[in-house]
C-alpha cells in the first residue's frame, strides 16, 4: 500500500506544490512586513497574516492539482503550466490596481502595491517553484 500511495500520479506535484506554497508564504509574509513598515501602511483588514497563509497555500496547491492534470494528460506540461500560470499572474498583478479599496488615494495606491506585490511572489513560486521542485526527485521518497 504504502508504495501506491508513492506512485500515484497526484502525489508528486502536490509534495511541490506545498513546498512551493511554503516557500511563497514565507516570502509574502516578509514582503508584508517590509512593506508595511517601509510604507506606513495600517489597513489591514483583507491582508492580514492569516490570509496571506491561507490564500497562497490554497493558490498554489490548486496550480500543483491542475498540474498533476497536465501531467497526466501531457508529456511534457511545464511549458503550458508555466505560459498559463504567467498569463494569469500578469491577469491578476494588473487587476490589482483597479480595486479601490478607501477613498483615501494614498492609502489606495500602497494597498494596490501590497496586493500586486503579493500577486507576484505567488505567481512566481507557482511558475519556478512547483516545475523546479518537480525535477528534484531526491525530495520525494
Amino acid at each position: 500500500m504504502d508504495n501506491e500511495i508513492k506512485t500515484a500520479w497526484i502525489y508528486k506535484p502536490l509534495i511541490a506544490a506545498v513546498l512551493a506554497g511554503y516557500i511563497g508564504t514565507i516570502l509574502n509574509l516578509i514582503y508584508d512586513v517590509v512593506f508595511r513598515d517601509s510604507a506606513g501602511f495600517l489597513l489591514s483588514g483583507f491582508i492580514s497574516v492569516s490570509s496571506i497563509i491561507f490564500a497562497t497555500m490554497l493558490i498554489v496547491l490548486v496550480a500543483g492539482a491542475i498540474y498533476a492534470i497536465l501531467g497526466r494528460f501531457m508529456r511534457r506540461p511545464t511549458i503550458i503550466f508555466e505560459v498559463v500560470f504567467v498569463i494569469i499572474t500578469v491577469l491578476c498583478a494588473w487587476g490589482t490596481f483597479h480595486i479601490h479599496r478607501t477613498d483615501d488615494a494614498h492609502q489606495n495606491l500602497q494597498f494596490q502595491e501590497l496586493l500586486a506585490g503579493l500577486v507576484v511572489i505567488s505567481g512566481a513560486s507557482i511558475v519556478i517553484g512547483i516545475p523546479l521542485l518537480m525535477k528534484k526527485d531526491s525530495l520525494f521518497f
